[in-house]
């Protein structure tokens, strides 16, 4: 099921790479890589469209940081507040808390078996073609 998945957005050329590897850890079953790399992708995507939008723009004013220095919520509001209203700031945040939990060994809010990890992946993919059409 998962070789059938294909972004039907015009991505960037460097996100490709992460999509194939997502795919090659599930094939192989590494779901905590290919969940983390859904978190990964998230954060790509987003800090992307962050920059795109001019939102990291850096101003001769105090208490203006780079986009380093913003948490990865703080970024996806932001992108999503600018593109309007919608679902997508909800299921980025929480593709991405998800993984950030399986990454960094807090309790899991996914099994990691095939079919939720398949789910997961979907959902991330999905979220990635919204952000780019919108």
């Amino acid at each position: 099921q998962i070789g059938t998945i294909i972004a039907d957005t015009k991505l960037p050329s460097r996100m490709h790479g992460y999509f194939e590897e997502i795919r090659e850890c599930f094939l192989l079953g590494l779901m905590y890589p290919a969940v983390g790399l859904c978190g990964v992708l998230v954060d790509l995507g987003f800090k992307d469209r962050f920059r795109a939008l001019g939102l990291d723009k850096k101003y001769p004013a105090r208490n203006v940081h780079s986009m380093d220095d913003y948490k990865m919520k703080e970024i996806i509001r932001a992108v999503c507040s600018r593109l309007g209203p919608g679902s997508l700031k909800d299921e980025a945040e929480r593709i991405w808390a998800m993984s950030s939990d399986i990454l960094h060994g807090r309790e899991a809010n996914i099994k990691l078996d095939t079919d939720e990890v398949l789910k997961f992946i979907k959902k991330t993919f999905n979220t990635l073609e919204k952000l780019y059409r919108s």
